[in-house]
């Protein structure tokens, strides 16, 4: 079976929004329950990419790091 991921990137404004209690402070944020990844869109496109594989990399890890109250993942 294969895994989709929805990735999206993100004014500031719009990823201030987002309803995850770090994302004011963070540049990335996935959430593993719904193969989700948010970034803050820097403007700077290898920047936004290594953002993307970080989070990408959360998806997958054995041992969570970086983990939110609910669950999420963040690149802070």
């Amino acid at each position: 079976m294969a895994l989709t991921i929805k990735i999206q990137s993100l004014s500031s404004e719009e990823f201030d929004n987002l309803p995850y209690s770090k994302a004011r402070e963070a540049l990335a944020v996935t959430t593993p329950s719904q193969d989700r990844i948010y970034v803050r869109n820097s403007n700077i496109e290898d920047f936004n990419k290594l953002l993307v594989m970080h989070e990408i990399d959360h998806l997958f890890e054995k041992v969570p790091t970086d983990v939110g109250p609910d669950g999420e993942r963040y690149f802070a």
